[in-house]
């Protein structure tokens, strides 16, 4: 084949190219020992953040253990209580403190885990139930919820504290602050309680004494859900508040 028509423009890239790939060899060989420390530094680097993630899992694990234990030592602690008197609640609140204690310190101890998470709900869900006969309690519990609400690994499970935060506090009265949880959580991009946290935005403005807006609540429930099973009962609502 003939050379006689070629261009010499084809050639000068391949030219082009042979001459920067020697000249980035030669880069290489004069820098050699100073690319092997970056390349050695890098491997340490991925190492040592390999052994941090090994290490964390490690402490997870053992927070998630010791969540297991507090637990079962607190169902057997309220097995031995008498159930349905008076007394039932002190003992319960008398004899939980030491399991109460671990619960917090656990949450303390390895903060935005999802064992901390899990410790502060129970912690909240506990003093919930005592919250039907001590204010305080409800009022504890629904510190514990806001803090779980804020180490929340996902949006479906800080929606979940939230809400629970929101009904203790309808529990106490301070339908304001239940008010502020619920808006919190309805301005939230979880859509999984927006049904329940609309009807108790709505319940919780009723109980406050502000009618017409509990009364716009409500409809919008019954537009943004208009297939839910709870339709009848906020239509009698709707119609009792409306007289």
């Amino acid at each position: 084949m003939s050379t006689s028509h070629l261009d010499r423009k084809e050639l000068k890239a391949p030219d082009a190219f042979l001459a920067k790939t020697g000249a980035l060899f030669k880069v290489v060989r004069q820098n050699a020992r100073a690319l092997f420390v970056a390349a050695a530094v890098a491997l340490v680097g991925s190492a040592g953040y390999i052994l941090y993630q090994n290490a964390k899992a490690e402490k997870e694990m053992k927070a998630e253990n010791e969540l297991y234990a507090a637990k079962k030592s607190f169902v057997e602690t309220m097995s031995k209580l008498p159930k349905g008197d008076a007394k039932a609640a002190q003992d319960w609140k008398a004899n939980s403190k030491a399991d109460f204690e671990r619960f917090e310190a656990l949450a303390r101890k390895l903060p935005n885990t999802a064992a901390a998470y899990d410790a502060w709900m129970t912690l909240g869900n506990i003093n919930f139930e005592l919250g039907s006969s001590d204010a305080a309690a409800a009022e504890r519990a629904a510190q514990y919820f806001e803090k779980a609400s804020t180490i929340a690994q996902g949006k479906s499970l800080q929606a979940t504290a939230l809400y629970a935060k929101a009904y203790a506090l309808e529990t106490l009265g301070k339908y304001d602050e239940a008010i502020g949880a619920l808006s919190r959580l309805l301005d939230s991009d979880f859509k999984g309680l927006k049904a329940d946290s609309l009807i108790a935005l709505a319940r919780n403005n009723e109980l406050k004494g502000d009618k017409a807006n509990a009364v716009k609540l409500y409809e919008q429930f019954m537009k943004d859900f208009p297939d839910s099973t709870m339709n009848k009962s906020v239509e009698a609502i709707l119609a009792r508040l409306k007289k």
